[in-house]
Protein backbone atom coordinates (compact mmCIF):
# COMPACT_ATOMS: atom_id res chain seq x y z
CA UNK A 1 0.00 0.00 0.00
CA UNK A 2 1.66 3.53 -1.01
CA UNK A 3 1.56 6.41 1.20
CA UNK A 4 -1.28 8.19 -0.66
CA UNK A 5 -3.03 5.06 0.09
CA UNK A 6 -1.82 4.65 4.04
CA UNK A 7 -3.36 8.20 4.56
CA UNK A 8 -6.56 7.87 3.11
CA UNK A 9 -6.66 4.53 4.86
CA UNK A 10 -5.92 6.48 8.55
CA UNK A 11 -8.30 9.14 7.35
CA UNK A 12 -11.14 6.49 6.90
CA UNK A 13 -10.24 4.83 10.13
CA UNK A 14 -10.34 8.29 12.22
CA UNK A 15 -13.76 9.60 10.78
CA UNK A 16 -15.20 5.91 12.11
CA UNK A 17 -13.48 6.59 15.50
CA UNK A 18 -15.14 10.12 15.52
CA UNK A 19 -18.83 8.73 14.48
CA UNK A 20 -18.88 10.06 10.86
CA UNK A 21 -19.59 6.76 9.80
CA UNK A 22 -21.20 7.79 6.64
CA UNK A 23 -17.37 9.53 5.45
CA UNK A 24 -15.70 7.10 6.57
CA UNK A 25 -17.21 4.03 4.36
CA UNK A 26 -17.08 7.29 1.63
CA UNK A 27 -13.44 6.94 1.65
CA UNK A 28 -12.83 3.28 1.82
CA UNK A 29 -14.99 2.57 -1.03
CA UNK A 30 -12.99 5.50 -2.79
CA UNK A 31 -9.74 3.81 -2.43
CA UNK A 32 -10.93 -0.15 -3.50
CA UNK A 33 -12.40 1.24 -6.55
CA UNK A 34 -9.12 2.56 -7.27
CA UNK A 35 -7.23 -0.15 -6.06
CA UNK A 36 -9.63 -3.38 -5.14
CA UNK A 37 -6.45 -5.72 -3.86
CA UNK A 38 -6.34 -3.74 -0.49
CA UNK A 39 -7.74 -6.80 1.51
CA UNK A 40 -7.42 -4.35 4.84
CA UNK A 41 -9.41 -1.94 3.38
CA UNK A 42 -11.76 -4.60 2.46
CA UNK A 43 -12.50 -5.70 5.92
CA UNK A 44 -12.33 -2.12 7.10
CA UNK A 45 -15.02 -1.23 5.59
CA UNK A 46 -16.51 -4.07 6.54
CA UNK A 47 -16.40 -3.26 10.31
CA UNK A 48 -18.19 0.24 9.04
CA UNK A 49 -21.10 -1.20 7.33
CA UNK A 50 -21.40 -3.59 10.95
CA UNK A 51 -21.82 -0.25 12.62
CA UNK A 52 -23.86 1.33 10.48
CA UNK A 53 -26.38 -2.13 10.75
CA UNK A 54 -25.75 -3.15 7.13
CA UNK A 55 -24.57 -6.82 8.35
CA UNK A 56 -25.26 -8.60 4.87
CA UNK A 57 -22.81 -5.91 3.08
CA UNK A 58 -20.41 -6.20 5.87
CA UNK A 59 -20.34 -10.45 5.58
CA UNK A 60 -19.96 -9.81 1.56
CA UNK A 61 -16.95 -6.83 2.35
CA UNK A 62 -15.13 -9.37 5.02
CA UNK A 63 -15.59 -12.29 2.17
CA UNK A 64 -13.92 -10.05 -0.13
CA UNK A 65 -10.80 -9.45 2.27
CA UNK A 66 -10.65 -13.10 2.90
CA UNK A 67 -10.65 -14.07 -1.00
CA UNK A 68 -7.46 -11.59 -0.93
CA UNK A 69 -5.65 -12.89 2.01
CA UNK A 70 -7.37 -16.52 3.26
CA UNK A 71 -5.57 -16.42 6.11
CA UNK A 72 -6.60 -13.05 7.21
CA UNK A 73 -7.32 -13.92 11.00
CA UNK A 74 -9.16 -10.11 11.82
CA UNK A 75 -11.46 -10.47 8.88
CA UNK A 76 -12.06 -14.45 10.00
CA UNK A 77 -13.39 -12.81 12.79
CA UNK A 78 -14.98 -10.16 12.29
CA UNK A 79 -17.21 -12.11 9.58
CA UNK A 80 -18.06 -14.62 12.25
CA UNK A 81 -19.45 -11.99 14.43
CA UNK A 82 -21.60 -10.21 11.89
CA UNK A 83 -22.53 -13.92 10.56
CA UNK A 84 -23.42 -14.67 14.05
CA UNK A 85 -25.24 -10.83 14.38
CA UNK A 86 -27.62 -11.77 11.31
CA UNK A 87 -28.64 -15.20 13.06
CA UNK A 88 -29.55 -13.58 16.39
CA UNK A 89 -31.35 -10.72 14.66
CA UNK A 90 -33.62 -13.23 12.52
CA UNK A 91 -34.09 -15.24 15.15
CA UNK A 92 -35.32 -12.40 17.33
CA UNK A 93 -37.66 -11.40 14.47
CA UNK A 94 -39.11 -14.63 14.43
CA UNK A 95 -37.63 -14.73 10.46
CA UNK A 96 -37.78 -18.46 9.82
CA UNK A 97 -34.21 -19.21 8.90
CA UNK A 98 -31.94 -22.27 9.14
CA UNK A 99 -30.04 -20.84 12.29
CA UNK A 100 -28.33 -23.68 12.95
CA UNK A 101 -26.44 -23.07 9.70
CA UNK A 102 -25.95 -19.46 10.36
CA UNK A 103 -24.77 -20.18 13.44
CA UNK A 104 -22.31 -23.23 12.43
CA UNK A 105 -20.87 -21.13 9.94
CA UNK A 106 -20.11 -17.84 12.86
CA UNK A 107 -18.83 -20.84 14.55
CA UNK A 108 -16.63 -22.18 11.73
CA UNK A 109 -14.72 -18.61 11.11
CA UNK A 110 -14.34 -18.64 14.46
CA UNK A 111 -12.50 -22.15 14.73
CA UNK A 112 -10.47 -20.59 11.28
CA UNK A 113 -9.28 -17.71 13.58
CA UNK A 114 -8.09 -19.82 16.47
CA UNK A 115 -6.28 -22.25 13.67
CA UNK A 116 -4.25 -18.74 12.48
CA UNK A 117 -4.14 -17.60 16.48
CA UNK A 118 -4.44 -19.75 18.96
CA UNK A 119 -4.87 -17.69 21.85
CA UNK A 120 -7.34 -15.76 20.11
CA UNK A 121 -9.83 -15.13 23.19
CA UNK A 122 -12.34 -13.20 22.05
CA UNK A 123 -12.30 -15.90 19.35
CA UNK A 124 -13.04 -18.74 22.00
CA UNK A 125 -15.39 -17.18 24.06
CA UNK A 126 -17.37 -16.67 21.00
CA UNK A 127 -17.31 -20.20 19.59
CA UNK A 128 -17.81 -21.13 23.03
CA UNK A 129 -21.06 -19.37 23.30
CA UNK A 130 -22.36 -20.72 20.09
CA UNK A 131 -21.56 -24.20 21.01
CA UNK A 132 -23.77 -23.62 24.13
CA UNK A 133 -26.69 -22.65 21.76
CA UNK A 134 -26.28 -25.75 19.32
CA UNK A 135 -26.51 -27.57 22.61
CA UNK A 136 -22.73 -29.11 22.16
CA UNK A 137 -22.67 -28.63 25.71
CA UNK A 138 -19.72 -30.43 26.71
CA UNK A 139 -18.18 -28.71 23.80
CA UNK A 140 -18.62 -25.36 25.00
CA UNK A 141 -18.08 -26.40 28.75
CA UNK A 142 -13.96 -27.01 27.56
CA UNK A 143 -14.11 -23.56 24.99
CA UNK A 144 -15.40 -21.54 28.32
CA UNK A 145 -12.76 -22.93 30.48
CA UNK A 146 -9.82 -22.68 28.17
CA UNK A 147 -10.63 -19.22 28.39
CA UNK A 148 -9.17 -18.42 31.89
CA UNK A 149 -6.05 -20.43 30.55
CA UNK A 150 -5.99 -17.70 27.85
CA UNK A 151 -6.70 -14.57 29.58
CA UNK A 152 -5.28 -15.65 33.35
CA UNK A 153 -7.78 -13.93 35.59
CA UNK A 154 -10.91 -14.21 33.52
CA UNK A 155 -13.04 -15.69 35.32
CA UNK A 156 -16.62 -15.28 33.71
CA UNK A 157 -15.62 -18.41 30.99
CA UNK A 158 -15.26 -20.38 34.62
CA UNK A 159 -18.49 -19.22 35.95
CA UNK A 160 -20.28 -20.02 32.58
CA UNK A 161 -18.66 -23.44 32.98
CA UNK A 162 -19.82 -23.99 36.10
CA UNK A 163 -23.84 -22.82 35.42
CA UNK A 164 -23.94 -25.51 32.61
CA UNK A 165 -22.65 -28.12 34.77
CA UNK A 166 -24.51 -27.50 37.78
CA UNK A 167 -28.06 -26.67 36.41
CA UNK A 168 -28.12 -27.09 33.08
CA UNK A 169 -26.58 -31.09 32.95
CA UNK A 170 -26.58 -31.31 37.35
CA UNK A 171 -23.14 -32.27 37.25
CA UNK A 172 -22.77 -30.21 40.42
CA UNK A 173 -19.11 -31.90 41.11
CA UNK A 174 -17.74 -30.79 37.71
CA UNK A 175 -19.86 -27.39 38.55
CA UNK A 176 -18.00 -26.79 42.49
CA UNK A 177 -14.49 -27.11 40.49
CA UNK A 178 -15.42 -24.35 38.34
CA UNK A 179 -16.74 -22.57 40.53
CA UNK A 180 -14.15 -22.81 43.18
CA UNK A 181 -11.51 -22.13 40.89
CA UNK A 182 -13.23 -19.06 39.94
CA UNK A 183 -13.77 -18.03 43.31
CA UNK A 184 -9.75 -18.40 44.02
CA UNK A 185 -8.69 -16.14 41.48
CA UNK A 186 -11.81 -13.18 42.16
CA UNK A 187 -12.94 -14.04 45.96
CA UNK A 188 -15.66 -11.19 46.20
CA UNK A 189 -18.01 -12.88 43.83
CA UNK A 190 -21.49 -13.20 45.78
CA UNK A 191 -23.55 -14.32 42.78
CA UNK A 192 -21.32 -17.29 42.18
CA UNK A 193 -20.92 -18.14 45.94
CA UNK A 194 -24.72 -18.79 45.87
CA UNK A 195 -24.34 -20.84 42.96
CA UNK A 196 -21.92 -22.81 44.67
CA UNK A 197 -24.83 -23.00 46.76
CA UNK A 198 -26.93 -25.36 44.40
CA UNK A 199 -24.35 -28.06 44.02
CA UNK A 200 -23.66 -28.29 47.10
CA UNK A 201 -26.92 -28.54 48.43
CA UNK A 202 -27.89 -31.09 45.48
CA UNK A 203 -24.85 -32.80 47.12
CA UNK A 204 -26.12 -33.06 50.07
CA UNK A 205 -23.18 -31.46 51.65
CA UNK A 206 -25.18 -28.85 53.85
CA UNK A 207 -23.08 -27.36 56.06
CA UNK A 208 -21.40 -25.52 52.73
CA UNK A 209 -24.40 -25.26 51.08
CA UNK A 210 -26.64 -23.14 53.12
CA UNK A 211 -23.55 -21.08 54.07
CA UNK A 212 -23.43 -20.77 50.28
CA UNK A 213 -27.04 -19.65 50.09
CA UNK A 214 -26.84 -17.08 52.80
CA UNK A 215 -25.37 -15.29 49.36
CA UNK A 216 -28.37 -14.91 47.70
CA UNK A 217 -29.40 -11.47 46.37
CA UNK A 218 -32.76 -9.92 46.48
CA UNK A 219 -32.62 -10.79 42.23
CA UNK A 220 -32.91 -14.14 43.47
CA UNK A 221 -36.53 -14.09 44.28
CA UNK A 222 -39.91 -14.47 42.44
CA UNK A 223 -42.99 -14.73 43.78
CA UNK A 224 -42.72 -13.10 47.25
CA UNK A 225 -40.33 -10.00 47.47
CA UNK A 226 -37.24 -9.02 49.46
CA UNK A 227 -37.77 -6.79 52.64
CA UNK A 228 -34.70 -4.86 54.19
CA UNK A 229 -35.41 -4.84 57.81
CA UNK A 230 -33.53 -2.21 60.18
CA UNK A 231 -32.91 -5.04 62.66
CA UNK A 232 -30.43 -7.67 62.84
CA UNK A 233 -30.89 -11.51 60.60
CA UNK A 234 -30.92 -14.36 63.19
CA UNK A 235 -28.23 -16.33 62.49
CA UNK A 236 -29.11 -19.07 65.52
CA UNK A 237 -27.55 -16.97 68.39
CA UNK A 238 -29.62 -18.18 71.57
CA UNK A 239 -33.12 -16.15 71.36
CA UNK A 240 -35.56 -17.34 74.48
CA UNK A 241 -37.11 -14.40 75.79
CA UNK A 242 -36.87 -12.65 72.32
CA UNK A 243 -39.62 -11.47 69.64
CA UNK A 244 -38.50 -12.59 66.25
CA UNK A 245 -40.49 -12.06 62.71
CA UNK A 246 -40.17 -14.92 60.45
CA UNK A 247 -41.03 -13.64 56.76
CA UNK A 248 -42.11 -15.57 53.47
CA UNK A 249 -39.37 -15.12 50.38
CA UNK A 250 -39.13 -16.69 47.03
CA UNK A 251 -42.01 -18.55 45.46
CA UNK A 252 -44.53 -20.46 47.52
CA UNK A 253 -43.41 -23.94 46.76
CA UNK A 254 -40.34 -22.62 49.54
CA UNK A 255 -42.83 -21.32 51.88
CA UNK A 256 -44.24 -24.51 52.36
CA UNK A 257 -41.26 -26.35 52.48
CA UNK A 258 -39.56 -24.40 54.89
CA UNK A 259 -41.75 -23.15 57.12
CA UNK A 260 -41.73 -25.96 59.35
CA UNK A 261 -38.89 -23.85 60.75
CA UNK A 262 -41.10 -21.67 62.60
CA UNK A 263 -42.13 -24.67 65.07
CA UNK A 264 -38.19 -24.79 65.76
CA UNK A 265 -37.51 -21.35 66.54
CA UNK A 266 -40.44 -21.61 68.60
CA UNK A 267 -39.32 -24.19 70.55
CA UNK A 268 -36.45 -22.57 70.96
CA UNK A 269 -38.28 -20.29 73.53
CA UNK A 270 -38.63 -17.54 71.13
CA UNK A 271 -41.60 -15.64 69.96
CA UNK A 272 -42.69 -15.91 66.55
CA UNK A 273 -44.39 -13.58 64.22
CA UNK A 274 -44.76 -15.26 60.60
CA UNK A 275 -45.41 -12.56 58.11
CA UNK A 276 -47.09 -14.22 55.17
CA UNK A 277 -48.18 -12.86 51.66
CA UNK A 278 -52.40 -12.95 51.39
CA UNK A 279 -52.92 -16.09 48.96
CA UNK A 280 -51.15 -18.08 52.32
CA UNK A 281 -52.92 -15.93 55.57
CA UNK A 282 -56.03 -18.44 55.73
CA UNK A 283 -54.43 -21.61 55.46
CA UNK A 284 -50.96 -20.54 58.06
CA UNK A 285 -53.94 -19.18 60.28
CA UNK A 286 -55.27 -22.24 60.56
CA UNK A 287 -51.74 -24.20 61.00
CA UNK A 288 -49.77 -21.92 63.17
CA UNK A 289 -52.43 -19.72 65.13
CA UNK A 290 -52.74 -22.12 67.68
CA UNK A 291 -49.49 -23.06 68.24
CA UNK A 292 -48.70 -19.86 69.76
CA UNK A 293 -46.68 -18.99 66.15
CA UNK A 294 -48.67 -15.20 65.53
CA UNK A 295 -49.39 -14.83 61.75
CA UNK A 296 -49.53 -11.30 60.35
CA UNK A 297 -49.34 -9.45 57.15
CA UNK A 298 -47.74 -6.30 55.53
CA UNK A 299 -48.20 -4.44 58.68
CA UNK A 300 -45.59 -6.34 60.69
CA UNK A 301 -42.90 -3.68 60.43
CA UNK A 302 -44.85 -1.89 62.86
CA UNK A 303 -44.72 -4.24 65.00
CA UNK A 304 -41.93 -4.56 67.81
CA UNK A 305 -39.26 -7.45 67.69
CA UNK A 306 -35.58 -8.00 68.03
CA UNK A 307 -34.45 -10.00 64.97
CA UNK A 308 -35.75 -11.40 61.58
CA UNK A 309 -34.85 -14.16 59.43
CA UNK A 310 -35.83 -14.89 56.04
CA UNK A 311 -37.45 -18.62 55.63
CA UNK A 312 -34.71 -20.01 53.85
CA UNK A 313 -32.29 -18.66 56.22
CA UNK A 314 -33.46 -20.79 58.69
CA UNK A 315 -31.91 -24.22 57.69
CA UNK A 316 -28.35 -22.61 58.39
CA UNK A 317 -29.34 -20.36 61.75
CA UNK A 318 -30.97 -23.91 62.73
CA UNK A 319 -27.80 -25.85 61.78
CA UNK A 320 -29.36 -28.58 59.19
CA UNK A 321 -25.88 -29.39 58.75
CA UNK A 322 -26.72 -32.69 57.12
CA UNK A 323 -29.72 -34.72 55.89
CA UNK A 324 -30.55 -36.34 59.29
CA UNK A 325 -30.82 -33.21 60.67
CA UNK A 326 -33.79 -31.77 58.57
CA UNK A 327 -36.77 -31.46 60.63
CA UNK A 328 -39.00 -34.56 60.32
CA UNK A 329 -42.49 -33.19 61.68
CA UNK A 330 -45.14 -34.89 59.72
CA UNK A 331 -47.44 -33.99 58.28
CA UNK A 332 -47.01 -29.90 58.98
CA UNK A 333 -49.57 -28.44 57.17
CA UNK A 334 -53.40 -29.06 57.40
CA UNK A 335 -56.02 -27.85 55.78
CA UNK A 336 -59.23 -26.09 58.10
CA UNK A 337 -61.60 -28.68 58.64
CA UNK A 338 -64.86 -26.75 57.09
CA UNK A 339 -63.31 -26.52 53.97
CA UNK A 340 -62.47 -29.82 53.87
CA UNK A 341 -65.73 -31.28 54.35
CA UNK A 342 -66.96 -28.36 51.66
CA UNK A 343 -64.82 -30.07 49.49
CA UNK A 344 -66.01 -33.46 50.35
CA UNK A 345 -69.50 -32.82 49.39
CA UNK A 346 -68.36 -30.69 46.12
CA UNK A 347 -66.56 -34.25 45.09
CA UNK A 348 -69.56 -36.50 45.86
CA UNK A 349 -71.58 -34.45 43.14
CA UNK A 350 -69.38 -34.90 40.45
CA UNK A 351 -67.85 -38.32 41.06
CA UNK A 352 -69.81 -40.25 43.87
CA UNK A 353 -66.51 -41.22 45.00
CA UNK A 354 -66.34 -43.92 43.18
CA UNK A 355 -62.80 -43.63 41.61
CA UNK A 356 -59.59 -43.11 42.71
CA UNK A 357 -58.91 -39.31 42.82
CA UNK A 358 -55.99 -38.22 41.70
CA UNK A 359 -54.84 -34.21 41.56
CA UNK A 360 -52.78 -33.14 38.30
CA UNK A 361 -50.42 -30.26 37.84
CA UNK A 362 -48.62 -30.15 34.54
CA UNK A 363 -47.26 -27.07 34.62
CA UNK A 364 -45.21 -24.07 36.62
CA UNK A 365 -46.31 -20.42 36.80
CA UNK A 366 -46.46 -18.24 33.65
CA UNK A 367 -43.98 -15.62 34.52
CA UNK A 368 -43.20 -14.07 30.79
CA UNK A 369 -42.03 -10.87 32.62
CA UNK A 370 -39.62 -12.36 33.98
CA UNK A 371 -37.14 -14.23 31.90
CA UNK A 372 -34.82 -15.85 33.69
CA UNK A 373 -38.25 -17.57 35.86
CA UNK A 374 -40.05 -17.91 32.62
CA UNK A 375 -37.11 -19.90 31.12
CA UNK A 376 -37.32 -22.31 34.21
CA UNK A 377 -40.85 -22.55 33.92
CA UNK A 378 -41.10 -23.97 30.19
CA UNK A 379 -38.11 -26.44 31.26
CA UNK A 380 -40.24 -27.77 33.89
CA UNK A 381 -43.45 -27.94 32.52
CA UNK A 382 -45.17 -30.08 30.30
CA UNK A 383 -48.16 -29.53 27.99
CA UNK A 384 -51.31 -31.11 28.83
CA UNK A 385 -50.81 -33.30 25.68
CA UNK A 386 -48.13 -35.32 27.30
CA UNK A 387 -50.49 -36.60 29.65
CA UNK A 388 -52.63 -37.76 27.21
CA UNK A 389 -51.77 -41.90 27.52
CA UNK A 390 -52.97 -41.54 31.03
CA UNK A 391 -56.36 -42.22 29.58
CA UNK A 392 -55.84 -45.93 29.44
CA UNK A 393 -54.78 -45.81 32.87
CA UNK A 394 -57.38 -44.23 34.18
CA UNK A 395 -60.02 -46.68 32.06
CA UNK A 396 -58.44 -49.96 33.65
CA UNK A 397 -57.87 -48.75 37.31
CA UNK A 398 -60.57 -46.61 38.41
CA UNK A 399 -59.13 -43.09 38.61
CA UNK A 400 -60.76 -39.66 38.19
CA UNK A 401 -58.29 -37.15 37.75
CA UNK A 402 -58.99 -33.65 39.41
CA UNK A 403 -57.58 -30.52 37.56
CA UNK A 404 -55.02 -28.65 40.35
CA UNK A 405 -53.50 -26.38 37.20
CA UNK A 406 -53.85 -22.56 37.29
CA UNK A 407 -52.78 -19.70 35.30
CA UNK A 408 -52.06 -19.40 31.61
CA UNK A 409 -51.33 -23.28 31.29
CA UNK A 410 -54.63 -24.19 32.73
CA UNK A 411 -56.70 -23.24 29.30
CA UNK A 412 -54.65 -25.63 28.15
CA UNK A 413 -57.79 -27.93 29.40
CA UNK A 414 -60.16 -26.16 27.74
CA UNK A 415 -58.80 -25.82 24.57
CA UNK A 416 -57.92 -29.69 23.94
CA UNK A 417 -61.59 -30.31 25.17
CA UNK A 418 -62.85 -28.24 22.65
CA UNK A 419 -60.29 -30.14 19.76
CA UNK A 420 -61.48 -33.10 20.36
CA UNK A 421 -59.52 -34.44 23.53
CA UNK A 422 -58.52 -38.29 23.98
CA UNK A 423 -56.53 -38.17 26.79
CA UNK A 424 -57.81 -38.77 30.32
CA UNK A 425 -60.98 -37.49 31.79
CA UNK A 426 -60.17 -34.52 34.05
CA UNK A 427 -62.48 -32.95 35.83
CA UNK A 428 -61.49 -28.44 36.51
CA UNK A 429 -63.35 -27.02 39.99
CA UNK A 430 -60.18 -25.18 39.98
CA UNK A 431 -61.90 -21.36 39.36
CA UNK A 432 -63.10 -22.16 43.47
CA UNK A 433 -59.70 -21.78 44.33
CA UNK A 434 -59.24 -18.33 46.01
CA UNK A 435 -56.34 -19.13 47.79
CA UNK A 436 -53.89 -22.06 48.89
CA UNK A 437 -56.20 -22.47 51.98
CA UNK A 438 -59.22 -23.38 49.52
CA UNK A 439 -56.32 -25.72 47.47
CA UNK A 440 -54.83 -27.73 50.85
CA UNK A 441 -59.00 -28.62 51.71
CA UNK A 442 -59.04 -29.99 48.15
CA UNK A 443 -55.85 -31.83 48.00
CA UNK A 444 -56.89 -33.29 51.85
CA UNK A 445 -59.66 -35.04 49.55
CA UNK A 446 -58.08 -36.83 46.72
CA UNK A 447 -56.00 -39.89 46.98
CA UNK A 448 -53.15 -38.19 45.59
CA UNK A 449 -51.14 -35.36 43.71
CA UNK A 450 -49.24 -35.72 40.48
CA UNK A 451 -47.16 -32.67 39.65
CA UNK A 452 -44.54 -31.16 38.27
CA UNK A 453 -42.09 -29.46 40.27
CA UNK A 454 -44.65 -26.79 41.93
CA UNK A 455 -45.95 -25.57 44.63
CA UNK A 456 -48.57 -27.45 44.90
CA UNK A 457 -46.77 -30.49 45.39
CA UNK A 458 -45.02 -29.29 47.96
CA UNK A 459 -48.29 -28.25 49.62
CA UNK A 460 -49.33 -31.62 49.29
CA UNK A 461 -46.29 -33.14 50.31
CA UNK A 462 -46.63 -30.94 53.64
CA UNK A 463 -49.87 -32.36 54.23
CA UNK A 464 -48.59 -35.52 53.76
CA UNK A 465 -50.55 -36.44 51.17
CA UNK A 466 -49.01 -39.03 48.63
CA UNK A 467 -46.99 -36.74 46.07
CA UNK A 468 -45.73 -38.14 43.25
CA UNK A 469 -43.48 -35.04 41.15
CA UNK A 470 -42.32 -35.11 37.44
CA UNK A 471 -38.62 -33.86 37.60
CA UNK A 472 -37.22 -32.18 34.68
CA UNK A 473 -33.43 -34.27 33.64
CA UNK A 474 -31.72 -31.13 35.98
CA UNK A 475 -33.76 -31.20 38.89
CA UNK A 476 -34.27 -28.74 41.05
CA UNK A 477 -31.54 -29.01 44.47
CA UNK A 478 -33.77 -29.30 46.71
CA UNK A 479 -34.16 -33.17 45.62
CA UNK A 480 -30.46 -34.14 45.54
CA UNK A 481 -28.91 -36.21 43.32
CA UNK A 482 -30.13 -40.07 41.64
CA UNK A 483 -32.98 -40.08 44.36
CA UNK A 484 -36.54 -41.11 43.60
CA UNK A 485 -37.04 -40.13 47.75
CA UNK A 486 -36.89 -37.15 49.55
CA UNK A 487 -35.49 -36.34 53.18
CA UNK A 488 -37.97 -33.47 52.86
CA UNK A 489 -41.07 -34.96 52.32
CA UNK A 490 -41.69 -38.95 53.36
CA UNK A 491 -44.53 -39.32 51.08
CA UNK A 492 -43.16 -37.77 48.13
CA UNK A 493 -41.82 -40.07 44.94
CA UNK A 494 -39.59 -38.51 42.21
CA UNK A 495 -40.24 -39.50 38.38
CA UNK A 496 -37.22 -37.76 37.09
CA UNK A 497 -36.55 -37.09 33.24
CA UNK A 498 -33.76 -39.64 32.34
CA UNK A 499 -32.72 -37.66 28.94
CA UNK A 500 -33.77 -33.47 29.14
CA UNK A 501 -36.29 -32.68 27.52
CA UNK A 502 -38.15 -36.47 27.09
CA UNK A 503 -41.56 -36.36 29.37
CA UNK A 504 -42.60 -39.28 27.38
CA UNK A 505 -40.57 -41.67 29.49
CA UNK A 506 -41.67 -40.52 32.37
CA UNK A 507 -45.23 -40.26 31.86
CA UNK A 508 -44.77 -44.37 30.96
CA UNK A 509 -43.50 -44.56 34.14
CA UNK A 510 -46.21 -42.87 35.70
CA UNK A 511 -48.85 -44.88 33.35
CA UNK A 512 -47.19 -48.09 34.76
CA UNK A 513 -47.07 -46.81 38.65
CA UNK A 514 -50.76 -45.96 38.40
CA UNK A 515 -51.99 -49.13 37.00
CA UNK A 516 -50.12 -50.79 40.63
CA UNK A 517 -51.48 -48.69 42.54
CA UNK A 518 -53.52 -49.51 45.91
CA UNK A 519 -55.15 -46.68 47.46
Amino acid sequence: MDTTYQEMQLAAIGAAKAGDLTQSLALFEQMLEAQPDLYQAWCNRGNVLDDLGRTEEAVASYDRALHLYPDYETARFNRGVAQQKMADKAFNQGVVLDNNKELEAALACYERALSLHPTHSAANLNAALILEELDRLDEAIARFIEAEKMDPGYVDGLNRAGDILGSGLGRHREALHCYQRSLALKPDQSPIRWNTSHSFLALGQYAQGWQAYGYRSPNSNDNLGWIDFPQPQWRGEPIAGKRILLWCEQGFGDVFQFCRYARLVRDLGATVFLLVHPMVERLFQTVFAQENITIVLGSAQAKPFDFQCPLLGLPLACKTDSLEKIPNQHPYLFADVAGVQHWHQRLLTVDGHRKKRVGLVWAGGYRPQHPLAHGMDLVRSLHLRELASLEAVQAANGIQFFSLQLDEPAKQLTQMQSEGWSGPAIIDLTQDLQDWADTAALIANLDLVISCDTAVAHLAAAMGKPTWILSRYNGCWRWLEDRDDSPWYPTVRLFRQSVAGDWADVVNRVAVALGSLRL
